[in-house]
């Protein structure tokens, strides 16, 4: 009975459970929740999945970092560079897809320790596969990161000079930039010391046994010192108790044939035998050591007595007493020490003196040494203006579009037009002797040699009749006769004619070999010659043509030779595009080689009412330089610039500059300026007389300081090409134009409306007229090469031109007035409002109140001379910025009050 009431009351418990046993149930449910929603990372099926996916991924890297390290990774690079990696395809092992990796991962990362994350994968995907614990892991992770960041700083520092040289970058972005910042902040030496220590402490993490080797490798090399020190103790005591010379010091000098004593009379005086000093340390006993003698004090030997036992008592008493002697003779000498003073060698520098001391038989020489009155100046190194930016990278080859410019010679068409012009000829009474063709990118030149007696006007007027006969799409030209030969020419057209690659030309010997100052390649003749020339020499040019017919891709082919050739230091580039669209790739190149006026936000000039301001800047930028070469004593800038690169031209002397540049009261090295205006006769149609001006004053006398101008224009009228113009601009281009006038406007002769177009030109540089071909450079080629330049390191800011200054003489400059001559009582209406901007900034600008408030220069330019008549700011200083005043709000606006109440 009782055991089935026991058996009831534990199953009426199991019913009805205790609400402590409850609560554990779902605790212990709530904990199994988590596991079973995270129970796949323990399915040994995935995690063999998720192995080989990152063995596969590692050892892609692995293969993709080796392939770029080898030969394959520089052209991967360079298509990188360019964009074209997935267009061109890739050298890498691993394709586009493991060049990429490999350039991000080395070259724009940690370098090679790259490589630790590709063996991290491996081992992380081995025990993933093996089903083994992740956790040993975690230190090996700390370790490759750690290690990655020191070997990355170590290549970045003892590689640093190979960023220059070579497509790959050891030690990354990351270990150039990280060590260049260090040097900057603790120098060379410090970061050599950093890397030792840091490479000492992660040699203490991986392994326990590198404190204990490192305690015993120091302990041990500091008791080798103890004992060495103490040897050397020990051995010059030793030698200072027998009176010798130890090994370490220099032995005194001791004259030859002296007498030596020996210690045994008995053994007689060997006379004439000479004095000598044992190899060992100790001296021998047999032998009396002379004693130590004063410094550069050579003893004369004495002749030897006869042998006997007065004589010798005598020498030995001579020998053993010499200090005696020299206290004699007045020369003081110190006590003698434990370590007996070696004799120092005499200098031949050193003036000598012989002391009198009595005796015949001893003197005494003492050596002055020589005292310079100055101290002796080294030479210093020639500046370097490129030190700057000294890693610049010029531009590569690969940047620009190889064009197929090889093809063959249709001879067909050439005999037949050959046939056709002989035959043309002849209908007029015209007989050859005969005909050489040569074939050009775009024409082809046929040379006639005529029958003596033929008048070359009679081929002059056949121009249409041969163009007629060989049925030729655009005219033909007739020169009669071709400068140096006994033939005549005549240039006809060819039926397919070829692209001239800019890049060809870029790589063409002329141009890498090219001395020039500002070297140009624009295109190719008629022999398929690359035809360069000097712009510096040229030294201004007008290019003209009508719309498309390629002065665009013309002036792009003047800017990229420039780019491919001069360094940011040595040029700086002035742009003036009205159109808005032409130059604006250029702008992200403003730190490089662009030059602007202060305050201006666009490096591309583009407002016409600018464009004045932009030509005064440059004359005052003329006037600067010109003070300079005259304070120099040179005419020309590469003279000036050559004596500032030899420091023979102090930096730090004040010049009294007429205009008074930013950098025009110093010596400085002035970099080349070249000055491109497109549409140069829209701003002859709005700013008129106002543009033409400062463009005559720069192109009479900016050649000797290095600025240069060139100016396009579409419509080259007489209107528009001036007198003034063509007598100052000798250098021309010409493209295809309308009409046979406009042809004489730019080249004084006619011929530029036969040509063929698309980049077909004539070239007149003084006495030199070339037709060429310019070379095709288009628009995604620029701007290959403006990324490219964009992507180093430039100057914190563009080139600065100077504020100019009024001109007394100009009408404008006399509507704006001086402060003199201003008017308090009748001020702009802006003025409350420009003052308040000058005080708030803290400077006065004309540029910066025309910017703000959106009103010409003329107007700003009465404004500050307002403000400074009225004690706001301070006279003009140039390009500086007018010193303000007034300071802060509160008197600014007392002063205003107190002007309103006049």
């Amino acid at each position: 009975m009782a055991k089935d009431k026991n058996e009831k009351n534990q199953n009426i418990d199991e019913m009805n459970p205790s609400p402590e046993s409850a609560s554990e149930e779902m605790a212990s449910a709530a904990e199994t929740t988590p596991k079973r929603r995270l129970a796949w990372l323990y399915d040994d099926r995935y995690r063999f999945i998720a192995g080989l996916v990152i063995l596969f991924v590692g050892a892609l890297m692995c293969l993709a970092f080796s392939s770029f390290l080898s030969s394959a990774g520089k052209a991967d690079a360079s298509a990188i560079a360019n964009g074209q990696i997935y267009a061109d395809g890739a050298r890498n092992w691993i394709g586009s897809l493991g060049a990429v990796m490999a350039e991000f991962c080395i070259n724009r990362w940690l370098g090679v320790a790259a490589f630790l994350y590709a063996f991290f994968c491996l081992q992380l995907g081995y025990r993933l596969t093996r089903n083994m614990s992740l956790r040993p892991l975690f230190p090996v992770f700390v370790h490759y990161a750690l290690w990655s960041i020191w070997i990355s700083l170590a290549c970045g520092f003892f590689f640093v000079d190979s960023y220059q040289d070579s497509y790959i970058y050891l030690g990354g972005h990351h270990g150039y930039d990280l060590e260049q910042y260090l040097q900057r902040l603790i120098g060379w030496t410090g970061v050599l010391l950093l890397l030792i220590i840091t490479l000492l402490i992660l040699l203490a993490f991986v392994t326990r046994s590198t404190i204990g080797r490192f305690r015993s490798t120091v302990g041990a090399a500091v008791n080798v010192g103890h004992k060495l020190r103490d040897g050397m103790r020990h051995h010059n005591a030793a030698v200072a108790a027998d009176g010798g010379v130890s090994e370490e010091e220099e032995e005194p000098t001791f004259v030859a044939d002296a007498p030596v004593v020996d210690d045994d009379p008995s053994e007689g005086f060997v006379a004439d035998e000479p004095a000598a000093v044992a190899d060992d340390d100790v001296a021998p006993a047999d032998v009396v050591p002379d004693a130590p003698l004063a410094e550069t004090t050579p003893i004369e030997p004495e002749p030897a007595p006869a042998p006997s036992a007065e004589g010798f008592m005598a020498d030995e008493t001579r020998v053993v007493d010499m200090p005696a002697v020299a206290e004699e003779s007045n020369v003081v000498e110190d006590e003698p020490s434990a370590e007996p003073a070696p004799v120092e060698p005499a200098m031949p520098s050193a003036e000598e003196a012989t002391i009198e001391t009595g005796d015949p038989t001893f003197s005494v020489t003492q050596h002055k040494t020589e005292v310079l009155d100055k101290p002796i100046e080294q030479p210093l190194e020639d500046y370097d203006p490129t030190k700057d930016l000294e890693y610049y990278k010029f531009p590569t080859f690969d940047l620009l579009k190889e064009y197929n410019s090889h093809i063959p010679v249709d001879l067909e068409e050439q005999n037949e037009n050959m046939e056709k012009i002989r035959q043309t000829l002849l209908d007029y009474g015209v007989e050859i002797q005969s005909i050489n063709a040569t074939v050009g990118p775009t024409i082809t030149l046929f040379e006639i040699v005529l029958v003596s007696g033929t008048k070359i006007n009679t081929i002059k007027r056949l121009s249409d009749e041969i163009a007629m006969s060989i049925a030729s799409r655009t005219g033909i030209r007739i020169i009669a006769p071709i400068p140096g030969k006994s033939a005549i020419g005549i240039e006809v057209p060819n039926k397919d004619p070829q692209t001239v690659s800019m890049r060809e030309c870029i790589q063409s010997r002329a141009f890498q070999e090219s001395k020039a100052a500002l070297p140009v390649a624009l295109g190719k003749t008629i022999t398929n010659e690359v035809f360069t020339f000097d712009l510096a020499k040229a030294p201004h040019m007008l290019v003209a043509g009508a719309t498309g017919q390629g002065k665009s891709v013309g002036l792009n082919a003047i800017i990229t030779s420039l780019l491919y050739k001069k360094h940011p230091s040595q040029l700086k580039i002035v742009l003036v595009d009205p159109k808005m669209v032409e130059f604006s790739v250029y702008s992200n190149i403003d730190k490089h080689f662009l030059a602007k006026l202060p305050d201006a936000e666009d490096p591309i000039i583009t407002d016409v009412s600018k464009v004045v301001q932009t030509l005064k800047s440059l004359c005052a930028e003329m006037e600067d330089r010109y003070a300079l070469l005259r304070e120099a004593g040179c005419r020309k800038l590469e003279e000036y610039n050559d004596k500032f690169i030899h420091r023979q031209l102090n930096p730090n002397k004040h010049i009294d500059a007429p205009i008074g540049s930013k950098e025009g009261t110093h010596h400085h090295f002035l970099p080349y300026i070249v000055a491109i205006i497109d549409e140069y006769g829209d701003l002859i149609m709005t700013a008129g007389k106002e543009v033409e001006l400062p463009i005559a004053r720069i192109a009479q006398k900016a050649r000797a300081v290095g600025i240069h101008m060139i100016i396009a224009t579409q419509r080259p009228s007489a209107k528009i090409v001036t007198g003034i113009i063509k007598a100052n601009f000798p250098a021309r281009i010409a493209f295809r134009v309308s009409s046979a006038t406009d042809s004489s406007i730019i080249l004084d002769q006619s011929g530029a409306q036969n040509l063929v177009g698309r980049g077909d030109l004539f070239i007149s540089l003084g006495d030199k007229f070339e037709r060429v071909q310019c070379a095709f450079v288009d628009t995604p080629e620029v701007q290959r090469i403006n990324k490219f330049i964009e992507a180093q390191q430039g100057y914190p800011t563009c080139y600065i031109l100077p504020e100019p200054k009024p001109d007394p003489n100009d009408a404008a400059a006399m509507d704006e007035g001086g402060a003199s001559a201003v008017d308090l009582n009748q001020l702009d209406p802006l003025f409350d409002e420009c003052a308040e901007l000058v005080v708030a900034s803290g400077q006065g600008s004309t540029s910066m109140i025309q910017r703000k408030f959106g009103i010409g220069y003329n107007r700003a330019g009465r404004i500050m001379d307002q403000m400074e008549a009225a004690g706001i700011v301070g006279p003009y200083q140039g390009s500086k910025a007018r010193a303000v005043l007034v300071e802060g709000v509160a008197e600014l606006q007392n002063l205003l009050e107190d002007l309103k109440n006049r």
